[in-house]
């Protein structure tokens, strides 16, 4: 068994779709008015147009293994996205967080 895809939400498909083109450097391997997927090592990130009640844009969590932390947060300010929690060192590892377009958190680990 394994994990297919990790799914956030939006209320503007085009917007995440050019911010997350961006900043995982990638188009999109499904591209739908309503839902759009990249594929990235494991499982594939979904992000799909809020259409039910439950689907509450901002209310998700996702978090992204990088190969160096300060690099990535660079790339990350370089296209505009709101640091949340700026770099720290865990027990996990090197991190730090941005929010995208819709408020949802992407965490990024050094590893």
């Amino acid at each position: 068994m394994r994990i297919q895809y990790a799914i956030l939400y939006t209320s503007d498909i085009a917007r995440v779709r050019s911010f997350y083109s961006a900043l995982l450097k990638a188009q999109p391997v499904e591209d739908l008015d309503h839902f759009i997927g990249f594929a990235l090592e494991g499982p594939m990130l979904g992000i799909k147009l809020s259409s039910e009640l439950r689907e509450q844009p901002g209310c998700q969590t996702v978090i992204i293994s990088c190969g160096n932390a300060d690099e990535m947060r660079d790339e990350c300010v370089a296209i505009g996205a709101r640091i949340v929690h700026d770099i720290t060192v865990e027990e996990w590892g090197k991190n730090f967080s941005i929010l995208d377009p819709d408020g949802n958190k992407v965490e990024f680990v050094e590893g």
